[in-house]
């Protein structure tokens, strides 16, 4: 038996593929180079090993992985779109000092988005709910991966919410949305025990798609608060730890 996914939304890389006897196998990625220093840089960042207010100096990293400055400097600008890094021009670049405060801002945000969207179920966009089903297949491969494709799973994860943000039909909502870059600052603050939070999410995200797909506004809204709100919850007990 051969199982292939096909995901056309944005961010998805990860295919599994059962062979026969019930193998999982995962195909070969090629990257590029500056995709490799970006996850280098990145999980640095997210397991402590560059610290909250340090200085990323580019000579030094580019020293460091034994590439040019031109993929340090891609990978610093695409940390610094998601959150992740604070570039000072003339000054300098440097990890970002995250606060409970900031996520929970943050979070306060895309509640009020995602239940806004949920609340216009009367009219969904065509091939919305087979796009919120991918992202959900998706993301139950990536839990039943060892090891835990954390950065995969998280993916799926923005591929998921944002299809629910469509249902809005808002432009510039999706816009506003999509520049929070919530997904990658909870990722961030979950990294320590982020199998155990995909693992809770996944029921979240059945119940959700199941109530979006019934046209139950009401229930919608209300999982898509619990959702957000027990994500507050985890992260106050990430940040204590």
């Amino acid at each position: 038996m051969t199982l292939t996914i096909t995901y056309d939304i944005l961010y998805i890389r990860y295919f599994r593929i059962a062979t026969e006897g019930g193998i999982f196998l995962d195909p070969v990625r090629q990257v590029t180079l500056s995709e490799e220093v970006y996850q280098r840089l990145r999980t640095a960042i997210f397991r402590g090993e560059m610290v909250p207010g340090q200085r990323m100096d580019v000579k030094a990293l580019s020293s460091a992985l034994q590439v040019s400055i031109q993929p340090i400097k891609e990978a610093l600008n695409r940390l610094e779109l998601e959150g992740v890094v604070v570039i000072k021009p003339r000054i300098g670049t440097f990890v970002r000092n995250l606060t409970l405060e900031d996520v929970n801002n943050i979070l306060d945000c895309r509640l009020m988005i995602e239940e806004f969207a949920v609340s216009r179920l009367t009219d969904l966009p065509e091939g919305i709910l087979e796009e919120m089903r991918q992202a959900e297949q998706y993301m139950r491969n990536c839990v039943n991966s060892d090891p835990f494709p954390y950065h995969d799973y998280n993916e799926g994860d923005i591929c998921f919410h944002e299809a629910l943000v469509k249902i809005a039909g808002n432009a510039e909502l999706f816009r506003l949305y999509r520049s929070l870059h919530s997904h990658y600052l909870t990722e961030w603050a979950y990294f320590s025990f982020a199998w155990q939070k995909a693992m809770s999410n996944d029921v979240d995200h059945d119940l959700i798609l199941h109530a979006i797909a019934s046209k139950d506004e009401e229930t919608a809204r209300r999982l898509v608060g619990k959702h957000i709100r027990s994500a507050q919850r985890g992260l106050k007990e990430a940040f204590t730890r």
